[in-house]
């Protein structure tokens, strides 16, 4: 029963997040009672778990309800500023450590990571040919909800938002969507023809919205996959040094191919717009209007006047410092940013909701306590993996579930995702890191059973 009910759970768990940033969804009014629903389900799998509760338990889960403390606190120094989104944020960041991250160290999750896997699959390969669809027919989507959020979609400012409201989301989900791919593509699971035909196509979708959604953040989590995935499979059987020359070849074509998909086909477009516009009669003017709608790819002059490469995270970076300093021991909360900011510094406020850098977001929201547990946390988990990588004898699959890790974690560089963010990205950062320090390899499960 209790198996069942994880399953349902952390699907509509993760079908809830993904929609929620869909362009189609996001924002609906019955997204908050869908919210509801999730967390009652969430309610149920946490009961059945406490049952049973030492079986869930590990450092890493210590220190993850330590740093809900930590938030709690941030909470309560800024409860000025509200404290309904913080309730909401406490709940949110249970949900994703105890359910999400927390594994049962008894139970095999082969088949229930595959489950997951296959919905990530689905979603991101539906989302990739939407989203070039509407590119083709450079469809445009604007909606002002509340009078403060604008939800984007489809084909904006010449890069390919498509299903996602946020290109920079979408580019990361593409690339984990290609790993997943090419973990079942290496593996000896997939033997059926149609099934990898399907996946090599989904490959070939996903990359090409990361060409034409021209994600800086997405370009830096490709090298960071790629590099995590050599490093830790290939160099096992040609040795470390033609592992980082092989990485370095593959991040080379990656990322120089996406320029050249993307200018490519922002040439041809460009040229037919021009055809087609001058074959109707429009004047030069609007000649020129519509082969700049039809280009693909970011003009860099829109970002801080051309002199600003790091699209504002200067300025952004420089608010956290300032908000750190006035509340340095437990933080403000992430969910009062922006009203604190407003109160506080108004007039160096660069007027981002978060710090888009996980980093920076924990000092603001839970100050030198957040990050020190922080600290803990990475160490532990990276003491942990490193214990369980030396054990290792089919170095694959592992290697694999860390470029995902590598590539999310690359992103939270640039943008805020996993800690504070209810998104596919951090469902799926969680899950993964939770597989993985739980990780057992087949041959090893057997002999524990035969041991016992």
């Amino acid at each position: 029963m209790q198996n069942y009910f994880e399953k349902l759970f952390k699907t509509s768990y993760l079908l809830f997040v993904l929609i929620s940033f869909n362009v189609f969804f996001a924002r609906h009014w019955y997204i908050p009672h869908l919210s509801y629903v999730i967390v009652a389900l969430g309610v149920v799998v946490g009961i059945m778990r406490l049952l049973h509760v030492r079986d869930y338990l590990n450092v890493g889960v210590f220190l993850l309800l330590s740093f809900v403390c930590s938030y709690a606190l941030g909470a309560v120094n800024s409860f000025d500023y509200g404290y309904i989104d913080n309730v909401k944020a406490v709940v949110w960041m249970l949900i994703q450590y105890f359910l999400i991250f927390a594994f049962d160290k008894n139970a095999d999750y082969s088949k229930e990571r595959d489950i997951i896997f296959a919905v990530i699959l689905v979603y991101t390969c539906v989302s990739a040919i939407i989203s070039i669809t509407m590119m083709l027919m450079r469809w445009q989507y604007y909606s002002l909800v509340d009078g403060m959020y604008w939800v984007l979609g489809g084909f904006v400012d010449n890069r390919l938002w498509g299903v996602y409201t946020d290109p920079n989301y979408g580019a990361i989900l593409s690339i984990v969507s290609i790993v997943i791919s090419l973990f079942y593509l290496t593996g000896d699971g997939s033997k059926d023809k149609r099934i990898k035909a399907v996946l090599v196509i989904n490959i070939v979708l996903e990359y090409l919205y990361l060409c034409y959604a021209d994600s800086r953040t997405g370009l830096l989590a490709v090298v960071a996959a790629v590099v995590i995935a050599c490093v830790l499979w290939v160099s096992k059987s040609k040795g470390f040094a033609r592992s980082i020359a092989l990485a370095i070849v593959l991040s080379t074509i990656l990322v120089v191919g996406s320029y050249g998909i993307r200018n490519l086909t922002s040439a041809a477009r460009v040229e037919i717009a021009k055809i087609s516009a001058t074959r109707a009669g429009m004047s030069q003017e609007e000649i020129a209007m519509e082969m700049d709608l039809a280009r693909v790819g970011r003009v860099d002059e829109q970002i801080g006047g051309g002199t600003d490469v790091t699209n504002n995270r200067i300025a952004i970076w420089g608010n956290a410092i300032e908000i750190f300093k006035q509340h340095p021991i437990v933080g403000i909360s992430y969910r009062n940013i922006r009203e604190y900011a407003y109160d506080k510094i108004p007039d160096t406020y660069a007027e981002f909701e978060s710090m888009h850098n996980f980093f920076f977001d924990i000092l603001v929201s839970q100050g030198i306590i957040g990050v020190a547990i922080l600290f803990m946390l990475m160490g532990w988990v990276i003491w942990t993996l490193i214990k369980k990588y030396k054990d290792l004898t089919d170095y694959r699959e592992f290697a694999f579930m860390m470029a995902i890790i590598a590539a999310i974690f690359a992103s939270m560089l640039t943008y805020s995702e996993t800690f504070y963010m209810n998104t596919g990205g951090a469902f799926i950062f969680w899950y993964v890191l939770g597989y993985l320090v739980n990780y057992k390899e087949k041959d090893q499960e057997k002999v524990e059973i035969v041991e016992v």
